[in-house]
């Protein structure tokens, strides 16, 4: 089930998320996570290492979240749709 909501805490790697339509608040949803560093090659034998640390939304972001079948089952947000 994909459901919209707003962040209203961050803890670490998880958030809580509010969803408006339902009226209810979320449990602590894991924040997918992307490759903490990157490199990329823009000409031979020359690249380049970003490191770009852990993301997590911000209080107010509205996420794009994935639960499974059941509603109270594991959720996870898998990423900002509108920043505050």
């Amino acid at each position: 089930m994909i459901r919209i909501g707003q962040v209203q805490s961050v803890e670490g790697a998880r958030a809580r998320v509010y969803f408006p339509d339902l009226q209810l608040m979320s449990d602590r949803l894991y924040v997918l996570q992307h490759p903490a560093s990157l490199t990329t090659a823009s000409a031979q034998d020359h690249t380049h290492k970003v490191d770009a640390g852990r993301w997590a939304p911000a209080i107010g972001d509205v996420v794009l979240c994935l639960y499974d079948d059941s509603f109270n089952g594991n959720g996870y947000i898998l990423g900002v749709i509108a920043c505050r």
